[in-house]
């Protein structure tokens, strides 16, 4: 058994979009490709522990809030 992180779609948007922020302009901010980052979204690819590193740091969201925006999943 595998432990992953994914991207918790709907907070990720609610939270770019409340900041009015595409997903272009987010993915161009953190340093990856838009299709990268869709494919974050969309479940197909997880990001390293340096991403998530960058997507915190980004969306101003604190160490404790960690989960507000991941998810660990086992495959």
């Amino acid at each position: 058994n595998m432990t992953k992180v994914y991207l918790k779609t709907k907070k990720i948007e609610l939270i770019l979009a409340t900041r009015n922020r595409s997903k272009l302009e987010f993915a161009k901010h953190i340093g990856i490709s838009a299709e990268y980052f869709y494919q974050m979204l969309t479940g197909h690819r997880c990001p390293s522990a340096d991403l998530r590193e960058k997507i915190m740091k980004a969306l101003r969201v604190k160490t404790e809030q960690w989960d507000d925006i991941f998810q660990i999943r086992n495959s």
